[in-house]
């Protein structure tokens, strides 16, 4: 038994050293700790004149246990600096020190501005191999140095920025100027060189090509006598404005706006920036309104700008594009105008809702209006008659909506929720013929049971010359809200078809009594029934009479006198339908089908010389 809590015991203290301590996959334990210092002198950068040699100092020490190795490391740092990577063995013990050397000494022409990094390096063994590193980012400037030039400078003139070497290692420092094309030419600026706050210099070179790249250094001397230069820069001179925007058109647009429309130009040295455009009242001057940026000169492009300053309206203006190029030369443009804003919307339109002018019937009892089959046309009243108040050069656009009037503006489920026409000139129409056909089957997609018997709401909207567009409108000349009912199908057949005959004294009254039950419309209800007739079992049917449809009759009857068919033949009927909109059951849908024969006795005419015996 004791035994047991010895061994207990001691799996719970090694429990706990692991926890304390770590484990890495069952292996022997380690420390977390590690702490890095890097000092380097200079610190942060160097300075150095060219030929001149310099040395940067790093110093590493490193507290941690379990020390592999220890070093010091560069990366990035430029050609003309000497430098070892140092990596050593590290002694027993809790922390290490070590110290490495970087050698400078730039030549001519080499580049003002170098950034690199050095990288402090240590590696532990404790179960697993472990790597640390620090780094510190460093920067040697090298003098003298010319300070950086824009791609394109404006005009003639090109004023440099230097900073010239330490007068104790440099002198007869001065920048030179010359032509790529003839590096051999190189010129000194007037005078010695101004300076400004702090070590900076400039020196002015005048007279400079328009077009031309110029490269900019700095030339000294060695203490001893040896000549030295700088790293180069290069900028080109622009001194020539883009071209004149003179492809420009300008005009009123919705709201009270003025849109401008310009041909894109091209600068010859240093491209186009952006584009200004101006703006003048009539009788003032122009000022400067706004800026478009430049898109690009590869391929002519048109420019388009949106005046929604909202000038005054009805007041003339007039417009100016002028471009300007990288270095804020800027081109000449043409005046536009006069242009006068218009923000007044036209008047609304209104539907022309009359029988075939939008639907095929109305119920007066329901107030519902119904049209025949899954296409339907709508019509305004022409604006050029001047009862709209609209202009010629007006356009018109039609909607419906299946059901619910939120359809119009979720545009919900186009072609089978929503419909809408495009905009259509007017100019387009022949005078009192302004309409649109609304095909709500969307070219056979939508079944014709989610079609028939559902209510479809219209809406019109009217656009002027300049965009400013009408309220919608919704409603006819009446004040009646337009919406219409599709009716796509006939009634259904007519059942129970008898016939009796029915015989007199004579054919005049005897007759064909045809009756059957009564059928309904369930859409723009039932309007009449249709007589169909065949002579005989060759004959052809035709229809010979219609029956108006009867609310509340239990049963619908038709005579057919035997003065208007054939004796001794076989007659045959069938009755078919028309709603109100025009849908028509036919005699070859119909089932049921009757017949009998039309029989009288014989009749006997007496002539005045008969005898009677």
């Amino acid at each position: 038994m004791w035994f047991k809590r010895y061994l207990a015991i001691v799996l719970l203290a090694f429990i706990s050293f692991a926890a304390l301590e770590g484990y890495a996959d069952g292996k022997k334990p380690y420390s977390i700790n590690c702490k890095i210092n890097i000092t380097i002198n200079p610190a942060r950068r160097l300075r150095v004149n060219i030929g001149e040699t310099r040395q940067v100092t790093v110093d590493v020490t490193v507290e941690a246990t379990y020390l592999d190795s220890v070093g010091i490391l560069a990366e990035g740092y430029p050609d003309f600096a000497q430098w070892n990577d140092y990596i050593v063995k590290a002694s027993a013990g809790d922390s290490y020190h070590i110290q490495n050397v970087m050698t400078v000494t730039p030549p001519s022409g080499v580049e003002r501005i170098h950034e690199f990094r050095f990288i402090a390096y240590v590696k532990r063994t404790k179960g697993y191999k472990l790597v640390y590193r620090d780094t510190v980012d460093y920067r040697i400037q090298v003098y003298p140095m010319v300070l950086p030039e824009p791609l394109f400078t404006q005009g003639t003139t090109n004023t440099i920025f230097w900073v010239p070497g330490s007068d104790e290692l440099m002198y007869d420092q001065k920048v030179l100027a010359f032509d790529p094309q003839n590096p051999g030419n190189a010129w000194q600026a007037p005078g010695f060189g101004k300076w400004l706050a702090g070590e900076t210099r400039v020196s002015i070179f005048e007279n400079l090509c328009d077009g031309c790249r110029y490269g900019y250094y700095v030339e000294a001397y060695l203490s001893s006598g040896q000549k030295v230069y700088s790293d180069t820069v290069y900028s080109t001179q622009d001194a020539s404005p883009p071209a004149a925007v003179s492809d420009t058109w300008a005009f009123p647009d919705s709201g009270g706006s003025v849109v401008l429309q310009w041909s894109s130009v091209v600068d010859t040295v240093s491209s186009v920036r952006c584009y200004y455009i101006y703006r003048r009242h009539e009788g003032e001057s122009f000022t400067l309104l706004d800026s478009v940026e430049y898109q690009g000169e590869t391929n002519p492009i048109v420019y388009r700008y949106q005046d929604w300053s909202k000038p005054n309206e009805g007041e003339k203006y007039f417009y100016k594009v002028r471009a300007v190029d990288v270095v804020s030369n800027i081109g000449e443009g043409i005046e536009v105008g006069p242009v006068i804003p218009d923000a007044s919307p036209p008047l609304k339109p209104i539907f022309n809702w009359k029988i075939n002018l939008g639907y095929d019937y109305f119920d007066s009892a329901s107030g519902k209006f119904f049209v025949k089959g899954a296409k339907n046309s709508v019509w305004i009243l022409d604006p050029r008659r001047g009862e709209a108040g609209l202009k010629a050069a007006d356009s018109v656009r039609f909607q419906a909506a299946r059901e619910e009037a939120k359809f119009f503006d979720d545009k919900w489920q186009p072609g089978v929720q929503f419909f809408t026409s495009e905009w259509l000139p007017i100019q387009k129409f022949a005078l009192d013929s302004i309409h649109y056909t609304f095909d709500f089957s969307n070219g056979g997609t939508n079944e014709p049971n989610f079609i028939n018997g559902h209510t479809y709401l219209y809406r019109v909207q009217t656009k002027d010359l300049v965009g400013n567009l009408s309220p919608w409108s919704r409603i006819d000349d009446q004040g009646n809200e337009v919406k219409t009912i599709p009716d796509l199908f006939p009634a259904e057949d007519v059942p129970n078809l008898m016939i009796d005959v029915v015989k007199g004294t004579n054919a005049t009254d005897s007759y064909m009594l045809i009756h059957w039950d009564p059928v309904n419309d369930p859409v723009s209800g039932l309007k009449e029934y249709l007589v169909f007739r065949k002579k005989g079992t060759g004959g052809t049917y035709e229809m010979v009479a219609t029956v108006p449809a009867q609310n509340g009759a239990s049963q619908i009857s038709y005579q057919d006198s035997f003065a208007s068919i054939d004796t001794s033949t076989t007659i045959y009927y069938r009755i078919g339908s028309r709603d109100h909109v025009g849908n028509c059951r036919d005699f070859d849908n119909c089932a049921w089908e009757v017949g009998a024969r039309c029989l009288l006795g014989p009749k006997v005419k007496l002539q005045a010389t008969t005898k009677l015996i």
